[in-house]
C-alpha cells in the first residue's frame, strides 16, 4: 500500500496544483498588503514590505517544478501574517485574522490532499477577510450586494474543494477554478470602493451575478464549449465593468501615464520627444502636482523622457484618433494578457489564469489606475507563445525591449528557456 501513495505524492499532476495554489496565494497576500494599506491610509511601509516580501517567496517557489513540501503551510501562515498585522495596523480585531486562518486549516482538514493548495489559494485570495479584521465601521463602504457576492464566492469555492461527494478530477477542478474566479472578481470590486468611493455601484450587483453564475455554471450540465465561453464572458464583462468604474472616476495620478501621453503628443507635432520633453510641462498639461515627478538619488528632478521608443509610438495612433485617456489602452493590453494566457492553458486551468489577472491589485493600480504600460508584459508573452517559431519570438522580444525597461529584466530567462 505504501508504493501508491509514493507514486501519487510524485505524481507531476499534483506538484501543478500546488503551483497553482502557490500563485494564487502570492496574489492574494500582495492584494491584500496594497489593500490594507488603502485602508489604513498608507499609514507605514512595513506591513506592505512583509507582505509583498512574502509575494515573493511564494511566487519563486511556484516557479519551481515541485514545490518543497510544507509550502502551502507557509503559504497559509502569510495570509495569517498580512491578516493580523492589517488588524494590528487599523486597530481591529487580530483574534478574528487568526480565526480565519484556523478555519481554512479545518477546511483542508477535510479537503482531499491534492486539493489542499486551491483552499489556501482561494482563502487568500479572498481580501475581503480584510473588512472582517477591520473595524466595525469598515464594513459600512461595502453595500449587501457586494457582501452577499463575497459570502457566494468564498462558500462556492470551499463546498467546491471540500465536498465529500465523489466526482471526476477534471470536473471538481472546474468547480474550484470557477470559484476561485468568482472571489477574485468579488475581491476586486471591494478594493473598487477605496479607489472611486463607497457609493452603491451597478459594480457591486455585477459581482453579485458574476458569483451566482459561476457557481451555477460550474454544475448545470451544458456542451464543454458553451460554457467555457460564457465562463470567459462573465470574467471579461466583470473586469471591464471595473476598468470603467476606474478609469471614470479617476484621472491621471502617475508621472509615467502623463509623460506617455505627452511625450506621443510632441511626435504627432512633428517634434522629436527626446528633444522637447520636459516632465513638469507634461504634469502641468494634465493639471498634476509636481511633486509626482519622479526624484533622482541627489534630490533633483528628472525632467526628460526615460522610456524607450516604443512606449510613445504604441499610443500614437489612438492619441491622434483623438483619445484622451491613454489608460484604456493599458487596460485591453491587460485583457489581451489574461486571454491569450487563458487560451494556451488546458480548459481546466483557464479560469485560475484569469482570477491571478483580475484579483491582482497590483495589476489594477498600476496598470489601470496609474496607466504603467503594461505592453513590454504583453510582447513578452507573445514571444513565450510563439517560442518555436523562427524569427517571431526573436521581433517580439525585442520589440519589448524596446517598448519599457522591465522587459530587460525578463529578457535572459526568455532566451535561456527557449535555448
Amino acid at each position: 500500500m505504501e508504493q501508491p501513495e509514493r507514486d501519487r505524492r510524485s505524481d507531476p499532476r499534483r506538484g501543478i496544483v500546488v503551483r497553482v495554489g502557490l500563485a494564487l496565494t502570492a496574489t492574494g497576500v500582495m492584494s491584500a498588503a496594497l489593500d490594507r494599506r488603502a485602508l489604513a491610509g498608507a499609514v507605514t511601509d512595513l506591513p506592505l514590505a512583509v507582505g509583498f516580501g512574502l509575494a515573493i517567496v511564494l511566487t519563486l517557489l511556484a516557479t519551481l517544478r515541485r514545490p518543497p513540501p510544507g509550502a502551502m503551510v507557509l503559504g497559509l501562515g502569510a495570509v495569517a501574517v498580512v491578516l493580523t498585522l492589517a488588524a494590528i495596523e487599523l486597530r481591529g480585531a487580530p483574534l478574528i485574522a487568526l480565526a480565519y486562518v484556523v478555519c481554512a486549516a479545518l477546511v483542508m482538514r477535510y479537503t482531499a490532499a491534492h486539493l489542499r493548495p486551491l483552499v489556501v489559494g482561494a482563502v487568500a485570495l479572498w481580501t475581503p477577510a480584510l473588512w472582517l479584521v477591520a473595524p466595525s465601521g469598515a464594513l459600512d463602504m461595502i453595500s449587501l450586494p457586494l457582501r452577499l457576492a463575497a459570502l457566494v464566492a468564498l462558500g462556492a469555492t470551499l463546498v467546491a474543494v471540500a465536498d465529500p461527494r465523489r466526482a471526476h478530477p477534471s470536473v471538481r477542478l472546474r468547480w474550484a477554478g470557477y470559484g476561485v474566479l468568482a472571489i477574485a472578481i468579488v475581491g476586486a470590486s471591494m478594493a473598487r470602493t477605496q479607489v472611486v468611493g463607497p457609493a452603491f455601484a451597478l459594480n457591486d450587483l455585477i459581482a453579485l451575478a458574476a458569483a451566482l453564475a459561476l457557481a451555477v455554471l460550474a454544475r448545470v450540465p451544458m456542451r464543454h464549449a458553451a460554457r467555457e465561453l460564457a465562463m470567459v464572458a462573465i470574467a471579461l464583462v466583470a473586469y471591464t465593468a471595473l476598468a470603467l468604474a476606474y478609469l471614470s472616476g479617476t484621472g491621471y495620478g502617475a508621472d509615467a501615464v502623463a509623460a506617455q501621453h505627452r511625450a506621443a503628443e510632441h511626435l504627432l507635432a512633428g517634434q522629436d520627444p527626446y528633444a522637447v520633453f520636459d516632465l513638469h510641462e507634461a504634469l502641468a498639461r494634465f493639471g498634476l502636482d509636481p511633486q509626482l515627478a519622479t526624484h533622482l538619488t541627489d534630490g533633483s528632478v528628472l525632467r526628460t523622457y526615460s522610456y524607450p521608443a516604443l512606449s510613445f509610438l504604441a499610443v500614437a495612433p489612438f492619441v491622434w484618433l483623438g483619445l484622451d485617456d491613454i489608460r484604456w489602452i493599458s487596460f485591453g493590453v491587460v485583457l489581451l494578457i489574461a486571454v491569450l494566457a487563458a487560451q494556451h492553458l488546458r480548459p481546466a486551468w483557464r479560469p485560475f489564469a484569469l482570477a491571478l489577472v483580475i484579483g491582482n491589485e497590483a495589476i489594477a493600480r498600476q496598470a489601470i489606475i496609474a496607466g504603467v504600460d503594461p505592453l513590454w508584459a504583453l510582447l513578452v508573452l507573445g514571444a513565450w507563445i510563439t517560442r518555436r517559431r523562427t524569427w517571431l519570438p526573436a521581433v517580439l522580444l525585442g520589440l519589448a525591449l524596446a517598448d519599457r525597461q522591465p522587459a530587460w529584466f525578463v529578457f535572459p530567462f526568455v532566451i535561456a528557456a527557449t535555448l
